[in-house]
This record gives C-alpha cells, sequence and structure tokens, in this order.
C-alpha cells in the first residue's frame, strides 16, 4: 500500500474513535434509551472536559440572543464549533436571573437549574451533534485528533474570556443588569 492508503485508514480509524468517545459521552448523559431525544445546550459545556482529545478541535460557546434588563430575563444561543469555523446551532435556553447569569458568564460555567422547569428551544439531538462532529473531523486533514490525552483542557469553572471566546459578554449583562 501508499502512504496515501495509509494515511486515509489512519484519518478513517480515528474518526471512528471519536464517534465512539462521543457516544459514550452521551451515554454518560443519560442519553440511554434514544439519541433522538433533545439535549439542554448547557450540558455541552463539559464536551472538552469529558473528552480532553478534542480540547483544541471543539468550543461549546453560548451568546446572548435577546436581553430584557427590565423583566430580567435573557435568551442565549449555544453553538458548537468544529476546527474553529464549522459551526452547528445547539438551540437556545432561557434565563430568569440577569444577575446569576452574568456571575456563572464570570465563572465561566453556566448552571443547569435545579428544581425548575428547563427551558430551552430549537435543540439538537446527540445523533445530530455526533454526525456533525465526526462529518466535520472526516473530511479535513486538520480533524486528525491526537488520542494521547491533551496538555491544556478548559477545565468547568474557567472563564470564557480566557479562551476569548466571549470577550465583552460579561460586561454587556452587568451593564444591563445594574452592576
Amino acid at each position: 500500500m501508499d502512504s496515501n492508503t495509509i494515511e486515509n485508514i489512519k484519518h478513517v480509524s480515528n474518526t471512528e474513535v471519536i464517534r465512539r468517545l462521543l457516544i459514550k459521552y452521551f451515554i454518560d448523559k443519560n442519553f440511554t434509551e434514544s439519541f433522538d431525544r433533545h439535549v439542554y445546550p448547557a450540558i455541552l459545556q463539559d464536551l472538552n472536559v469529558m473528552i480532553p482529545q478534542l480540547s483544541t478541535k471543539i468550543e461549546v460557546v453560548p451568546f446572548a440572543e435577546e436581553v430584557d434588563s427590565y423583566q430580567g430575563k435573557a435568551v442565549l444561543g449555544w453553538n458548537l464549533f468544529v476546527l474553529g469555523t464549522y459551526r452547528m446551532y445547539c438551540g437556545q435556553t432561557y434565563h430568569n436571573d440577569l444577575r446569576g447569569l452574568a456571575r456563572q458568564i464570570q465563572t465561566g460555567f453556566i448552571m443547569i437549574p435545579e428544581g425548575t422547569i428547563i427551558n430551552a428551544r430549537r435543540q439538537t439531538t446527540p445523533r445530530r451533534i455526533i454526525t456533525f462532529i465526526t462529518r466535520v473531523l472526516e473530511s479535513h486533514s486538520a480533524g486528525y485528533v491526537d488520542l494521547t490525552l491533551s496538555t491544556n483542557p478548559r477545565k468547568i469553572g474557567e472563564p470564557y474570556a480566557n479562551k476569548n471566546s466571549l470577550l465583552g459578554m460579561p460586561q454587556q449583562f452587568f451593564a444591563r443588569a445594574g452592576y
């Protein structure tokens, strides 16, 4: 076999390993009955922590879609970026406490509200997420993933601004929330 064929086989098998890691990730998130259930977008924040090999390939980023400072409510949209430029919209989440949301954004991890009804719209499914990630990684040479553990993944609680992904967003909430 020539070296090009060997590289193609390595790349395809590498993508298959990543697909299996993603399946395990969603099974660990209790998507055991069906991968066609909707995903609350905020649970994807730990994707880089749980699969550190993807820390340089994938990023989940919230952004403000609507902010109503009079009622203290916000709608966040969630994007999943693969290889920096390929984007998948994961849905919207609704938040009723702007001050609490601003504090969470500063800490770098937006909490899932406990004991309340989780409000989200336009959500995607684990099946679509896995298909999207593997399709992008498989079709690009930059999609080859080093399966050894990454040395510098973003940790839960690390501010988004440290990754230069949400610069200005906390100030936007502070300005509107009256801080």
